[in-house]
């Protein structure tokens, strides 16, 4: 009895330290948020701009075209209410900001990243940031949860071929690495996007979402308020294709909110690319509502304008 106790206590043993050492070894593969972490605390106390939000300004705003050093901490699929812990983190260790950028896209009000189709995400958030979404689930504690062993495998495998294999951010926390895409379906693109962007706002869920974030928004401009730093929102341009696809009430559930949130606060502007379609092409966009490299410069170079003719 006592050998087959032993045993099984090897067994256990063994198995204990394989799935620890294998959660190092994920770990330890670089990836776009250690990455923007490592590079933020480099830079941050000469950073006098920061950009939130989601894939939208994450692509879509180039800090490298910015004359104020800017930093991007937007993320794909980022909501509102991971910026706000995202700025509850590092708002004590930025002196020199003068400006924070966040998007509000037709769908930002009622979406949370755990809703959605990207919930898978939230791992990143909880490991590596120490950020945690509004529910909890087990597999988005560990890496060894979140996928399967044998995607978890290819990807150890892909690392050690090569380290940047999961990194697509440069120094300033801007995705410098998408493939331009030679062939686009903009109506398939656009009718993919605004289906998983439309939202049913009399949904008890989507209402609680929106006032939410709403709330988080107001005290993040109260607080910048009190110390001099202004907010810029900023609704990113889209094509045709996209805008004529989204729902009259949703948009102007959109509309009427965010005119609100930037006439109450002094110190909060609204620029609205989102329903100003004649600066920018198709041949600025990666697909139907993303901006490709050349249309985030010519972005990122009126944002630019616009914050230097304000101050």
């Amino acid at each position: 009895m006592k050998k087959v106790l032993f045993i099984i206590l090897c067994v256990l043993e063994i198995l204990w330290i394989s799935t620890v050492s294998f959660e190092f070894f994920l770990r330890s593969i670089p990836n776009d948020f250690t990455r923007k972490l490592h590079s933020f605390e480099k830079v941050k106390d000469e950073v006098e701009i920061l950009i939130l939000g989601s894939s939208h300004t994450y692509v879509g705003l180039n800090p490298t075209f910015f004359d104020q050093k800017t930093f991007n901490l937007a993320y794909s699929s980022q909501s509102i209410d991971l910026d706000a812990k995202i700025w509850d983190r590092v708002k004590s260790q930025l002196p020199r900001l003068k400006t924070i950028i966040i998007p509000i896209s037709y769908f930002s009000y009622g979406y949370a990243l755990e809703d959605g189709n990207s919930a898978h995400k939230i791992k990143n958030y909880n490991i590596y940031y120490s950020i945690y979404s509004n529910s909890f689930q087990v597999e988005n504690q560990l890496e060894i949860l979140n996928q399967s062993i044998q995607r978890n495998g290819q990807r150890l495998n892909r690392a050690s071929k090569n380290t940047e294999a999961f990194v697509f951010v440069d120094h300033n926390g801007f995705n410098d690495r998408r493939i331009p895409k030679k062939e686009i379906d903009w109506e398939n693109s656009a009718a993919h996007a605004v289906q998983n962007h439309t939202q049913n706002l009399k949904d008890d869920k989507i209402k609680t979402r929106i006032r939410m974030h709403v709330n988080l928004l107001e005290e993040m401009m109260q607080w910048s308020a009190k110390r001099g730093i202004k907010i810029l929102l900023i609704s990113t341009p889209v094509t045709h294709f996209y805008y004529s696809r989204t729902n009259p009430q949703q948009l102007d559930h959109w509309r009427r909110t965010t005119l609100h949130l930037s006439t109450k606060y002094k110190h909060v502007e609204w620029l609205n690319y989102f329903e100003n379609d004649s600066i920018f092409t198709t041949q600025d966009f990666q697909d139907a509502d993303h901006l490709n490299k050349n249309g985030a410069a010519k972005l990122s170079l009126l944002v630019n304008q616009f914050i230097n003719q304000s101050n």
